[in-house]
């Protein structure tokens, strides 16, 4: 139930973020989005707060709604979200060389889950004795060692935040 409601909101966020783009191609001087920044007036603001928020009208309780409910449907729309969610552009300011080590800092956290999982729920009949004939072998110190690989991954995914 609650992933068809998740669906249909794309569909609906979706749809009337098309017919809305549609609209707007169409009749380019009738239509005005309520609670949208235009980029183009960004500058042109009388104060920090003002080209930040836009301009501070008293807006009707009406107005507010249809605002509010425009940010919720485009918030849900494919048409606006894939392209932000699947962008590979970097602030110049980024550390590229940083994602590399926390993405194989990811797949050890991942293997050392796989292994500790398969451990947990297998049907050995002495699961001390698997146990045993594998963590003397040099090839298991990443999954004995894999507490490192979440401090790694939290470290790296903390200073690529900041």
């Amino acid at each position: 139930v609650i992933s068809f409601l998740f669906v249909l909101l794309v569909a609906c966020g979706t749809g009337y973020d098309f017919f809305l783009c549609l609209f707007q191609k169409l009749f380019p001087k009738d239509v005005e989005i309520t609670g949208s920044i235009n980029p183009k007036n960004l500058n042109n603001g009388t104060s920090e707060e003002d080209a930040l928020l836009g301009k501070r009208k008293n807006k009707s309780s009406k107005d507010r709604l249809t605002t509010f409910l425009h940010d919720v449907a485009i918030s849900f729309s494919l048409y606006k979200t894939v392209p932000a969610v699947l962008s590979t552009r970097q602030p110049p300011s980024a550390i590229t060389s940083i994602n590399g080590m926390r993405v194989i800092s990811m797949f050890w956290v991942i293997l050392g889950h796989v292994y500790f999982f398969t451990f947990i729920s297998s049907t050995y009949a002495n699961p001390l004795d698997v146990y045993n004939s594998f963590m003397p072998r040099f090839s298991a110190q990443p999954i004995i060692n894999g507490f490192f690989s979440v401090d790694s991954f939290f470290f790296l995914s903390g200073v690529l935040l900041a």
